[in-house]
């Protein structure tokens, strides 16, 4: 919907640059089968509105199960997720541009998002100190896809220099 991407994002206050994509974009769409690694399409529970030329979001949620072959003991955070081109939808079968670098499985709860990123964004030749004692950070990037920080140097970052988050 055109509208809605006309809207702009609220202000944010992570980072002193801040290239941030609309992020998810429809709702979460389970596995039907296991996405293995090397894997160049998924089966889906259903396809609604993803076609050629989409972007997704996989994930696959850190279950118990999942901890316990890893032996993760950390109670928050994203372990297995992944962004991909779509490049056809054949009934529940949705082909990706590349193919899945890690284990997708069904009983996990694996699932698919459509996602929109920014595209194409950048900072260069760039100084950036914090002077006062702050958590943020230098540039962020947030569902970025094709983005570059070059011969960016930040001094006293209260947090990450530069950072991507689903980037």
């Amino acid at each position: 919907d055109s509208a809605l991407r006309d809207e702009p994002l609220p202000p944010s206050s992570v980072a002193a640059i801040t290239f941030e994509g609309r992020g998810f974009a429809g709702p979460e769409v389970k596995l039907a089968g296991d996405g293995r690694r090397g894997d160049t399409q998924v089966e889906l529970a259903a396809v609604t509105g993803l076609a050629a030329g989409d972007r997704v979001y996989l994930e696959a949620p850190a279950t118990d199960r999942w901890k316990s072959l890893t032996r993760n003991r950390c109670a928050w955070g994203l372990y297995r997720c992944y962004e991909a081109v779509v490049t056809g939808v054949e009934g529940r079968r949705v082909r990706l541009q590349q193919p899945l670098r890690i284990e997708f499985p069904v009983e996990d709860g694996s699932f698919v998002r459509k996602v929109e990123p920014i595209r194409r964004c950048g900072v260069e030749a760039l100084c950036l100190e914090q002077t006062e004692a702050l958590w943020i950070s230098g540039v962020m990037f947030v569902h970025g896809w094709e983005c570059w920080a070059r011969n960016v140097t930040v001094r006293k970052c209260g947090r990450f220099h530069v950072y991507g988050r689903c980037a």
